[in-house]
């Protein structure tokens, strides 16, 4: 993806070279936007990245000795190294969506959501290789929420194991695994086609919802400025 980008923008690269030294700062900085790979999670940088984070620093710091880095108290807002640029979905929405409720909004009719999985009855590795022909309801059950599935939810995890086949808890696992993926990045592009009408690349132009609100703001002020003063002159 990053060659296709460089490739597109062979020709600006080369206007820019014939201005000179003057404009090396500017090739630089349009190859690091065409380089740098947005690479997004849903409350990661609260939840996942503190969760591995002596490795995940690691291998951050073998890759950059300073990373880009804005955290507020023990949530990393964004971290950027040369070509890789990770952020949080939950910094450009409002307070209390989830990842359903994110997925539903922007995703689209049709889409598929978040499946389930009964993290707390998979106690060991070799629970996954288990068949499924005894699951039950009370195995979803979480102390987190204090409660199980419902039995719509049920009903849906069983035609799933009937329809794809699932042999194991393995078999679920995948296919739990594949469903947080899909829909979320579906919600992303859905999220991202919007900001685009704004003339905004919503993963580029700013890190959270407030920093493009700004952007936005910014640059319907300046136009409205630009246009009266041509009138004006």
């Amino acid at each position: 993806a990053g060659k296709l980008m460089i490739d597109r923008c062979h020709s600006l690269f080369e206007a820019i070279e014939k201005q000179g030294k003057k404009c090396e700062k500017y090739r630089d900085k349009l190859l690091k936007y065409c380089l740098q790979v947005p690479i997004c999670g849903f409350n990661s940088g609260k939840y996942d990245i503190n969760l591995e984070l002596h490795q995940f620093v690691k291998e951050v710091l073998k890759r950059n000795s300073n990373p880009f880095t804005i955290k507020s108290g023990n949530c990393y807002k964004v971290i950027g190294v040369e070509n890789m640029l990770f952020l949080d979905i939950i910094q450009y929405l409002p307070a209390g969506y989830s990842l359903a409720k994110y997925i539903k909004a922007f995703a689209g009719d049709g889409t598929e959501f978040k499946g389930f999985f009964p993290y707390e009855y998979i106690d060991c590795f070799d629970r996954l290789n288990d068949s499924l022909d005894g699951i039950n309801q009370d195995m979803f059950y979480t102390g987190l929420k204090s409660s199980s599935i419902s039995d719509d939810d049920f009903k849906f995890v069983l035609d799933t194991i009937k329809s794809l086949d699932l042999k194991t808890y393995g078999d679920l696992l995948e296919w739990y695994n594949n469903l947080d993926v899909k829909p979320f990045l579906q919600a992303i592009k859905g999220q991202k086609n919007f900001f685009y009408t704004l003339g905004l690349d919503m993963l580029k132009d700013g890190f959270s919802l407030p920093g493009l609100s700004e952007k936005c703001m910014f640059s319907f002020c300046f136009k409205e400025f630009n246009e009266s003063f041509v009138k004006q002159h």
